[in-house]
């Protein structure tokens, strides 16, 4: 684009050079008026000058063309790139939909593959904000209107609560699985992660309780903070027996 900017100053620039042509061929004129014989070098310079701007707009026409087919393949990949991304904002649609929708979603014993699906739609959600940021800057390049992106963000701040329960729950389990294992050395270090994750989770919650997300959600999320407490005082008794 910048460089079909500098070529449209071109034209005139070619103009002005014409005009100083036209200038030292007339001096051309007057040396042969005294009868004075060019030289072949001189003779050739001469009609060098008076072709050289119709030169120039030839050369100029001929870049002209092959910008505007450099800039029409930019354009053509940018609407690949369009097209690509709008199926899959179709699909992260869909899928959120299938989340809100599916109680195969809502229930503990799918945790596993709640949380899989959850962590395959935040990347998805992810690539697409950077990718949807990539496509305006060529949008923006190419002097062309930016398209409006923003329902990825809408997508991203009603699946963040839904995405922040699967991952906390996920990893209390974990952990109370390792701890029942006797996999874990530091207790001490496990409750302070313990409250840490509640206080979180119970944020989670509130949002979720303002969301449009279905009840069982958020009885789901309800139900963990119950079980961390319970998890929390059973690590305080463990403590407490310690010498």
């Amino acid at each position: 684009v910048k460089m079909r900017h500098s070529m449209d100053e071109l034209p005139n620039a070619i103009s002005e050079i014409q005009r100083r042509i036209q200038q030292h061929v007339r001096l051309y004129e007057e040396v042969e008026g005294f009868c004075h014989q060019l030289s072949p070098e001189d003779f050739r310079m001469r009609w060098d000058l008076v072709a050289g701007p119709y030169r120039a707009r030839h050369l100029l026409a001929q870049k002209a063309i092959a910008l505007q087919e450099h800039e029409a393949e930019f354009v053509r990949e940018l609407l690949r790139e369009q097209d690509e991304l709008q199926e899959r904002l179709r699909e992260i649609e869909e899928t959120l939909h299938l989340f809100r929708s599916s109680p195969a979603y809502w229930d503990i014993s799918s945790l596993s593959m709640a949380r899989e699906a959850a962590e395959s739609l935040l990347e998805r959600i992810e690539q697409a904000q950077e990718d949807s940021k990539n496509i305006n800057q060529t949008e923006i390049t190419l002097e062309r209107k930016a398209t409006d992106y923003t329902q990825i963000h809408r997508y991203s701040f009603d699946f963040n609560p839904f995405y922040q329960l699967w991952a906390i729950v996920y990893a209390f389990h974990e952990d109370q699985t390792k701890f029942r294992l006797g996999a874990i050395a530091d207790k001490d270090a496990l409750r302070r992660k313990l409250i840490q994750t509640y206080q979180v989770l119970e944020k989670t919650v509130k949002t979720l309780q303002t969301s449009t997300w279905p009840a069982p959600i958020v009885q789901l999320g309800e139900n963990q903070l119950l079980q961390m407490e319970e998890f929390q005082l059973l690590l305080l008794s463990e403590s407490s027996r310690q010498p």
